[in-house]
């Protein structure tokens, strides 16, 4: 390979304030992604997620690049944290902190073992 490019997306298929549906949220997304990013096809993406999407909704890289879904889980940094039963209320939901809480554990930690796939 020539680039060692990877596109992190965090994702579900239904938002309690936003559209999320296919056209609107990844696959819109990754259309566009395959539209202006000239080497798209040398990257590797990769798609968290709950166990709610799978190749069925990213059909715009389909043959273009190495897409991969990966279940986010307690051991990939999601969730609350094992000292927190109960997050506390304020302006940020708690699925915006898990999301936060993700990209930070998992940047801290340089993540780096392979991602699970996704049963079929």
């Amino acid at each position: 390979r020539l680039h060692n490019d990877v596109i992190v997306y965090l994702g579900q298929k239904s938002h309690s304030s936003y559209d999320a549906t296919h056209r609107n949220t990844l696959n819109a997304s990754m259309a566009s992604l395959r539209r202006h990013y000239a080497f798209v096809k040398n990257a590797d993406v990769i798609v968290w997620h709950e166990g709610d999407l799978g190749p069925e909704d990213a059909d715009s890289l389909r043959d273009a690049t190495n897409v991969r879904f990966c279940l986010l889980r307690e051991e990939t940094g999601w969730g609350r944290p094992p000292w927190l039963p109960v997050v506390p209320r304020n302006r940020f939901s708690e699925g915006y902190r898990f999301m936060i809480r993700f990209y930070a554990a998992n940047r801290r930690r340089g993540h780096t073992e392979r991602p699970s796939k996704a049963p079929s």
